[in-house]
């Protein structure tokens, strides 16, 4: 059986719609995903996906709804995991605001993308459909309920 490992993730929009997301390489792999990481002990959902958006960002900001939850087999550097992931909105009122990584994750690069970007690159991101779920969420939907 494999360690279980439960991860919050944000998804970071924009007041122009446009998604935030961090470009990690772990295990030979380059991906992007939105911020976000495993839970500390004692600390819930919702308590990781601000943590971890304030060190892998800067921002501080409030959550809005709960998306959607993934479960897969993740295989990092010290070996594979069965990764849980849920998925939590916020919305900025200002365009791209400035971001910064402080955490001591291996983020490689904060980048922030327009949708049509996200559409036509052949850079893999996370989680998968996630370019084809943004529509509704820019929206206004939310394409997990």
């Amino acid at each position: 059986m494999l360690p279980i490992r439960k991860v919050a993730r944000v998804v970071v929009i924009d007041a122009s719609g446009s998604v935030l997301l961090c470009r990690y390489s772990d295990a030979g792999r380059t991906f992007w995903v939105p911020p976000g990481g495993a839970l500390e002990p004692g600390e819930d959902h919702e308590a990781a996906a601000l943590r971890e958006l304030r060190e892998e960002t800067g921002l501080v900001a409030s959550l809005g709804t709960e998306l959607w939850e993934r479960r897969f087999v993740l295989r990092l550097n010290r070996g594979p995991v069965d990764q849980i992931e849920r998925y939590f909105l916020v919305r900025l009122a200002s365009e791209q605001p400035a971001v910064r990584n402080t955490s001591t994750e291996d983020i490689c690069e904060l980048r922030w993308w327009r949708f049509q970007e996200l559409v036509s690159t052949s850079e893999r991101v996370y989680p998968d459909g996630f370019s084809e779920r943004l529509p509704e969420l820019l929206a206004g939907q939310n394409p997990g309920a």
